[in-house]
């Protein structure tokens, strides 16, 4: 982790004022998630299960990361207001109850959902990649990550999408990581 903040600062100097935490959860309902202030839940279950490497873990953490200095919760947010009844006047709790329930105001929300997952890639793949990890184990790490099933609403991009978007940035990593060896960081 320690290589990772040093990135997301250098990124992003505000960074460094954020406190950071990593919480584990077993047999909990999310994958992965991030929360505004540098809060990250990563699920103990789908590490085990999808069996990741050292580094497809930190490009894991790279991309919860991302979510929270790309400023995605505010941002979802602030867009979400439009999309529910009377949004700008109801506070950010009732909005979150109301996006979970409501199919409608979902299918509005997908293409934020969307284009969130794939910048936390671009933004995580560039983080992981100047941390040191390996830029391989990105592309592993969204083979293994898959479509993310069938849900009635995909908040995720698909897995193509998002393999085109880092194989587009792979060399560009790839510089990045030969970089940061160069500079002992792996």
């Amino acid at each position: 982790m320690p290589r990772l903040l040093r990135a997301a600062v250098y990124e992003r100097p505000a960074a460094a004022g954020l406190q950071w935490e990593i919480h584990a959860c077993r047999q909990c309902d999310e994958n992965a998630s991030a929360m505004a202030g540098g809060k990250l839940l990563i699920s103990a279950d789908m590490v085990d299960r999808l069996e990741l490497s050292d580094d497809e873990l930190d490009y894991l953490l790279a991309h919860e990361m991302a979510h929270v200095l790309a400023q995605h919760t505010r941002e979802f947010v602030t867009v979400a207001r439009y999309f529910v009844d009377n949004g700008l006047r109801r506070d950010y709790a009732d909005i979150e109850n109301e996006l979970s329930q409501s199919f409608p105001v979902m299918i509005r929300m997908r293409p934020i959902y969307v284009q969130q997952e794939l910048e936390a890639d671009y933004i995580g793949f560039v983080l992981g990649a100047q941390a040191g990890f390996h830029p391989s184990a990105m592309l592993s790490l969204l083979g293994k990550l898959g479509d993310g099933g069938q849900a009635v609403v995909a908040t995720h991009p698909t897995e193509a999408q998002r393999l085109r978007q880092a194989r587009g940035m792979l060399e560009s990593c790839r510089r990045l990581y030969a970089d940061a060896r160069a500079h002992g960081l792996k």
